[in-house]
């Protein structure tokens, strides 16, 4: 035990006055190069770094909380180093790495019954990438791969239980809540950086602080069942006219990206809320559910553009254009999949295998305007990117992984009943319909290391060590 401390401080000693000697003679570097407006960058990473050391669920929770702002997590174009993203995620590494070395304090908490599968999927990523036609392109998804695996690994380092039940649903509702009403405000107000052209008859989407209108309504859907977790759960009255104000706010930014994928998700969140919260709706409160019913109805034939009531309607028509080149996206991953079903062309390729489709080719011959390198398409479906890019093997490991995810809710909602805590109960509901919220997102966008979902499975993990944690501590 002694020589532990002896080793601690010694070593913490030693690091400190490295760390200021480096500090320094950077200041003193960057001063006198092109790169001199940068040169207070080092104090303010010091300053970080030990605030973060102190508290490293704060570098975790910005990450988080930056998700929904593409726009700034990316940081300065002309510096793709200076990712924000990147620099927490490297800063955040690196403490938990010192705090394991000496005090081994999160070294429990990294025990999951994840990593067995995500070490055959990144095999199967690896062997791929390594046969495939398009390396450049599979290693560059190798290595988002990579990212995401340690996203998990530090979500389950730094998060703890009350976390989990208190501070995370908070940061989700503020942070996509914010973008939300940035989405809104760009929307009537035109402002480009805040609104796509989508092409269709001039039609606008909303896109918050995001790159893509669908991408952005997939993080609402996210939101939106902690939302009314926050409506229907024990909370205060402050608490829940916030939570209305929020889901407003949401529900508005939802229409304006014209996501058609998001309508239809959101109908099944809702059905899935009726069915979770059906017994917190008193007798008395029916007459009042029914006014607020009619009330929304009328704000919503008031408010609702019309393009977004034909934009829904169009899916339902098979001359819809965007409907017909997502069938091609079929078509093409299955068969490649056909051709390659073990090993698959490699991950990520898929884009580059529409792109010099039959499909892309006869398009080129009719009109002659362009090459094929501007053909570059994602499948617009997570499972076909998987399938087409790893093979049979690719797809079954990540289905046994969202397998897995429902699993470890499912047994931790079982064991808060079992304890008598419902509210918790009904919290672990609430992230697992946020899960299967975005794990049908899966079969409408190509965004398979999208960091929300990553990070509920992290938290499936957690929702069972909170469980645990507290039958230990009620048996005591």
């Amino acid at each position: 035990m002694y020589n532990t401390q002896f080793f601690s401080r010694t070593f913490g000693a030693l690091f400190s006055n490295t760390l200021f000697i480096v500090v320094v003679l950077s200041i003193l570097y960057l001063f006198i190069t092109p790169y001199y407006t940068f040169a207070f960058v080092p104090a303010i990473v010091v300053i970080l770094l030990f605030a973060f050391y102190k508290r490293p669920q704060l570098a975790l929770f910005l990450m988080v909380f930056l998700i929904p702002f593409d726009i700034f997590r990316e940081g300065l174009s002309t510096y793709k180093f200076l990712s924000i993203s990147k620099f927490l995620g490297i800063m955040l590494l690196s403490i938990v790495f010192l705090r394991f070395v000496l005090y081994k304090q999160e070294a429990n908490r990294l025990k999951s019954n994840f990593w067995f599968l995500f070490f055959l999927f990144f095999l199967f990523a690896l062997i791929s990438a390594t046969m495939s036609d398009y390396q450049e392109t599979a290693f560059n998804d190798v290595r988002k791969m990579l990212t995401v695996f340690v996203f998990f690994f530090l979500s389950l380092a730094v998060i703890t239980d009350e976390h989990f039940k208190k501070t995370l649903p908070s940061v989700f509702i503020w942070s996509i809540s914010i973008a939300s009403l940035f989405s809104i405000v760009g929307y009537f107000f035109k402002i480009p950086l805040l609104v796509m052209d989508a092409g269709e008859k001039t039609l606008e989407r909303g896109v918050g602080l995001s790159n893509d209108p669908n991408f952005f309504s997939s993080m609402i859907i996210f939101v939106i069942p902690f939302i009314i977790n926050r409506l229907f759960g024990r909370y205060n009255v402050k608490t829940k006219v916030m939570a209305f104000f929020f889901l407003g706010i949401n529900l508005g930014a939802l229409v304006l990206t014209y996501s058609r994928a998001g309508v239809l998700i959101f109908t099944f969140i809702i059905i899935a809320s009726l069915l979770i919260y059906r017994h917190k709706v008193k007798i008395r409160q029916i007459g009042f559910f029914l006014l607020f019913f009619v009330l929304v109805l009328i704000v919503v034939k008031v408010t609702i553009p019309d393009k977004f009531w034909q934009r829904q309607l169009n899916l339902y028509e098979t001359s819809d254009q965007s409907l017909s080149r997502r069938l091609t996206y079929l078509y093409v991953g299955w068969d490649a999949f056909i051709h390659n079903p073990l090993v698959g062309t490699g991950p990520g390729t898929f884009n580059e295998l529409y792109a010099r489709s039959k499909y892309v080719a006869a398009y080129i011959e009719e009109t002659g305007e362009r090459e094929y390198i501007e053909y570059y398409r994602d499948a617009h479906n997570s499972y076909v990117e998987i399938m087409t890019g790893m093979g049979a093997g690719g797809l079954l490991t990540i289905l046994l992984i969202f397998g897995l995810v429902v699993r470890n809710y499912r047994k931790s909602i079982r064991e808060f009943l079992s304890t008598g805590d419902s509210e918790h109960a009904l919290l672990a509901k609430t992230y697992l319909i946020s899960f299967i919220s975005q794990a049908m997102f899966y079969l409408f966008l190509s965004f398979v290391y999208q960091k929300y979902i990553w990070l509920l499975m992290a938290l499936s993990q957690v929702a069972l060590h909170a469980v645990r944690t507290q039958n230990v501590k009620e048996g005591a």
